[in-house]
């Protein structure tokens, strides 16, 4: 729209009357905008009528961002000349400007009553028209221009925006693929089109190409997160905005649009860190307070909610669904029932529509007056069939009446509708064991106790199905950790201060988390679960003698195996393999939560073939993808290298979709020198994961390997392409420019995915490595010693350590050096 502006601009230098204007006009054009206003404002001292001045002097101040200023001389010039079509356009570009669309609507509106044709009128009232969310009026406005006008991008991009708005998506198909196939296409603001017409995968889509041109753009990191949002696509959607967080880690819209992925994902802890940390910043964002309210009652701090729900209502005053969701907490933590119960009626006397509202009604009913929250139950069910919420709340009434018949519809709905929800998983449980239909019983409580683990109710209920089946020893093993985790309290109202607690620096809240701990061990030292929390502790701060004595009181207690797994788990991560071996064989013998682990320990203190020895006693039926992979790792330490890649194989063929034993399995044939067969290994997991990133990455590493640089690039690329947002990727190709002495190439490419958050021993190794052959060698000896602290006695890592040190050639190394210190 550049060339109308000028083509105005010309137009008024032929129609000014004085030669000061016409200069003016020249210094307009030029870009010497104090010399323009300068002799303008001679001119209207002179001639203050002279309206084509005034209009002139209006473009000047608007070009400088004088904009008080400029409406004071665009409302003197229309009353001189208020049917000039040029002068009501620059208005209206002004109003536009200041962000006043709704005046300048009016005055565009004039514009057309003058020059129905008018090119810049049309295209200004159908970009309002899109922002009003009126595709129709916009697509009208722009079918008025000229058909040269139509191909300027700025107006195709509105002509496909609204054709994909108004669903004729042949038509909005069509300018995509012309836009796209321009030299120089914009794809971040086609992008932003398309999201703005809803096309959330296809805005996705063109927000990736415009990340691989600029791979670190806070801006389009951000625009990609919320189309993959948007889209569905909320896994992608959080890793992409983990990286626009660490790159601006206080700017709020981010803070806000991961917290809301997060909660999406169920993540209401991560959540709810990054919204305490967006209400610090910003207090006023009546979102982030909304959402924060939300998340915590979802986490049963209904106190906290109230809290959050009280400071947006200063905001939003006249909120009546956040009013109905405070009252709906208030009834949650019981200390103003009554009113909580009369704000809630009186909401729904005033929305009789709203099927949430009898929802919530009837569960804060449902304590005290079954009859009145059966009816509100039924009307909410009535208004959304589908509000899975109520189904349960209905069934679990039914349920707790003693009616089984009656809650079993309501809760089968319920679990169709959202089968992996662990809550409705126990319900529908609970009622077919009542029902005496425990075969139906056991599979739903065994899945609801894997989602959830420390809820003891689910544990309970598990139990009594098992006995009432007859497995024993199962039985007996679950009530055996329903005793550990202790009384249930995630189905009680916490009292508030989680906010308060989150909104303390990190330190703070370790050293709180730590003192509950240590008072908790100290007051009930017999407490196997707090004990665990306190090795934990003790590993992370590399207290291995005293967290060996922990773990030896922890054996003593007897706790049940899958205490006893958790606690040599943390042993094991902190590879304290003795203290895990012997916490390990405290654990009844056999036990399927100890047994592999038990013969990790044994292989890391006595060898391969004591490894091996113990995984022989692992029934075949509990021999999952996980202890084949252990098992080819022993026969690999064993010099078996056959054997091992067979049980690689049977690892693959046991758990085919599992990406980490793919990753595994290539790595140990890299370390092996047998690039070849990681390659075809990588293949079958291309072919089973297309759109995993991570094999794609191995497998141009065993190119990189098999002296495939051309194909290890192009994989790279293509890895660049899709997931440009990925750090790794951008690491892995500058490890490969790195080995292949193009220095300067690699630094591009390692800053880009430092840029995006790789912190890795290898990136500072690089960072290490091309510093030292541009000479800063200073920068060189800071990188290659928090690659050192990151990756003690790593061989690449020494050699160059060495190098730089004595200021000579790094000395010959293999890339399978470099290469293993990337896949660590």
């Amino acid at each position: 729209m550049r060339l109308l502006f000028l083509a105005f601009v010309s137009m008024l230098a032929l129609a000014a009357q004085d030669e000061s204007v016409s200069a003016a006009i020249a210094a307009l054009q030029r870009g010497d905008l104090p010399v323009a206003e300068q002799t303008l404002r001679a001119r209207l001292k002179a001639a203050p009528d002279d309206a084509v001045a005034l209009n002139v002097l209006g473009i000047v101040l608007d070009q400088q961002k004088k904009f008080t200023e400029a409406d004071s001389v665009y409302r003197r010039a229309t009353a001189l000349d208020p049917r000039s079509p040029g002068l009501l356009n620059n208005y209206g570009n002004h109003l536009i400007a200041t962000g006043r669309p709704k005046e300048a609507r009016t005055v565009f509106l004039k514009v057309l009553a003058i020059d129905p044709g008018h090119a810049n009128a049309n295209v200004q009232l159908a970009r309002i028209a899109l922002e009003q969310k009126s595709p129709a009026e916009a697509l009208r406005r722009l079918d008025a221009l000229p058909q040269e006008a139509k191909r300027d991008p700025a107006v195709s991009l509105m002509l496909m925006q609204a054709d994909f708005a108004l669903h004729r998506d042949q038509e909005g198909g069509a300018i995509l693929a012309r836009l796209e196939a321009e030299p120089g296409a914009d794809h971040e603001q086609i992008g932003m089109a398309l999201a703005a017409a809803g096309q959330y995968e296809k805005a996705e889509e063109q927000f990736s190409r415009a990340l691989e041109a600029a791979p670190g753009n806070f801006e389009i990191l951000d625009n990609l997160g919320l189309a993959a949002s948007h889209a569905g696509h909320d896994q992608r959607a959080r890793e992409v905005l983990e990286s626009a967080h660490r790159l601006r880690p206080d700017n709020v819209d981010v803070l806000y649009d991961l917290a809301a992925v997060n909660a999406r994902l169920k993540d209401n802890d991560a959540a709810l860190r990054l919204l305490v940390d967006a209400a610090r910043i910003a207090p006023e964002r009546a979102d982030v307070l909304r959402l924060l309210a939300r998340t915590t009652a979802e986490v049963g701090y209904f106190g906290d909610a109230v809290k959050a729900w009280d400071q947006y209502l200063k905001l939003v005053p006249n909120d009546d669904a956040a009013r109905r969701e405070r009252a709906f907490a208030m009834t949650a933590i019981g200390n103003d029932m009554k009113g909580g119960l009369a704000e809630l009626r009186e909401y729904v006397a005033k929305h009789r529509g709203d099927a949430v509202g009898y929802y919530e009604l009837g569960v804060a009913e449902s304590a005290s007056n079954g009859p009145q929250a059966h009816a509100s139950l039924d009307r909410a069910i009535a208004l959304k069939p589908d509000l899975t919420a109520a189904h349960v709340a209905r069934g679990f009434l039914y349920f707790r009446e003693g009616n089984l018949r009656a809650a079993l519809p309501d809760f089968e709905f319920a679990h169709r509708r959202d089968p992996e929800n662990p809550v409705i998983l126990d319900r529908l449980g609970q009622t077919y064991a009542d029902m005496d239909r425990p075969a139906e019983a056991v599979p739903l409580l065994r899945r609801a106790a894997e989602l959830s683990p420390r809820d003891s109710t689910i544990l309970l209920h598990l139990a009594r199905a098992l006995t009432t089946m007859g497995q024993s020893e199962e039985a007996k093993a679950v009530f055996q950790r329903f005793r550990e985790v202790g009384p249930n309290k995630s189905t009680l109202a916490h009292p508030p201060g989680l906010v308060d607690f989150l909104s303390l620096p990190p330190e703070e809240q370790m050293a709180r988390y730590r003192a509950g701990v240590v008072r908790t061990v100290r007051s009930n030292p017999r407490n196997a679960e707090a004990q665990v929390r306190y090795l934990e502790l003790l590993l992370g701060d590399g207290s291995f003698d005293e967290a060996t004595s922990v773990a030896r009181q922890i054996a003593a207690l007897k706790p049940g195996p899958a205490l006893i797994a958790e606690a040599a788990a943390a042993l094991l991560n902190a590879e304290q393999y003795a203290a895990a071996k012997e916490l390990l064989e405290s654990a009844p013998a056999g036990s399927p939560d100890t047994a592999l682990d038990l013969a990790i320990a044994v292989f890391h203190v006595s060898g391969a073939q004591a490894g091996l020895e113990q995984l022989d006693g692992i029934p075949e039926a509990q021999r999952s993808g996980d202890y084949y992979l252990a098992r080819a790792e022993m026969l690999d330490a064993a010099k078996r290298p056959e054997e091992a890649f067979a049980m690689l194989r049977k690892a693959l063929a046991a758990s085919p979709k599992r990406s980490d034993l793919y990753r595994h399995a290539a790595m140990l044939l890299i370390r092996k020198r047998r690039a070849g067969e990681a390659l075809q290994l990588l293949a079958r997991g291309a072919a089973v994961l297309p759109d995993n990133p991570d094999i794609l990455l191995l497998e141009a590493i065993a190119r990189e390997l098999s002296s495939e640089t051309g194909q290890a690039e192009r994989l790279l690329k293509t890895v660049e392409d899709r997931w440009p947002e990925w750090p790794d990727a951008w690491i892995a190709d500058a490890m490969v420019r790195d080995l292949h002495g193009q220095y300067a190439e690699a630094r591009s490419r390692l800053d880009t995915g430092m840029a995006l958050g790789a912190k890795t021993a290898a990136a500072y190794y690089l960072l290490a490595d091309t510093a030292m052959h541009a000479g800063r060698t200073e920068e060189a000896r800071g990188a290659i010693a928090q690659a050192s602290a990151l990756a003690p006695g790593d061989a690449a890592v020494k050699a160059l350590a060495g190098a730089i040190q004595s200021g000579g050639a790094l000395p010959p190394g293999t890339a399978a050096d470099v290469v293993q210190l990337l896949l660590q």
